[in-house]
């Protein structure tokens, strides 16, 4: 999953993206931050110590996003114009 999110993971945590692919996530990479996903039909999930990385475009259109957790590894999402995601 690090080879196909590389180039996004290099802009987002500021490390080339051979660094990431060769030498996975590092604790530095992360913070106390939580990812919600929220889905049109209610349900919902948190991942803590998380991030993601991906395009939420505005128009609506159903988008792939990734998290990348800490402790409880990487995730893919298919995101639609009713679902939300946010970082905090």
């Amino acid at each position: 999953m690090l080879e196909n999110w590389q180039m996004a993971l290099s802009k987002r945590l500021e490390r080339s993206a051979e660094d990431i692919v060769e030498n996975s996530l590092l604790a530095t990479d992360f913070s106390n931050a939580s990812v919600r996903v929220q889905f049109e039909d209610g349900t919902d999930l948190t991942f803590r110590h998380a991030f993601y990385v991906g395009e939420t475009p505005a128009d609506g259109a159903i988008h792939r996003i990734a998290v990348f957790t800490e402790h409880c590894g990487y995730q893919e999402f298919w995101i639609g114009s009713s679902d939300r995601i946010s970082e905090n």
